[in-house]
């Protein structure tokens, strides 16, 4: 999985899981490994494009809810 997301000051980060269930698991760390507010720009599963629109919290929740 790999997804490119949007930081508020406009930096663009991309940010690569062996699967989405290991991005996941880092998001209920301890800690947000990408905060919930960044703006994903675009994602990837299996190197196949996804349609989404949304926050990095809402792509939790997309992908919690698959």
């Amino acid at each position: 999985m790999k997804v490119t997301f949007k930081l508020p000051d406009g930096r663009v980060f991309t940010e690569e899981y062996d699967t989405a269930e290991e991005f996941i698991a880092d998001q209920l760390a301890d800690y947000d490994v990408i905060p919930d507010d960044y703006e994903v720009i675009q994602l990837e599963i299996s190197a196949h494009p996804v349609d989404f629109t949304g926050n990095i919290g809402e792509l939790y929740d997309f992908l919690t809810k698959k």
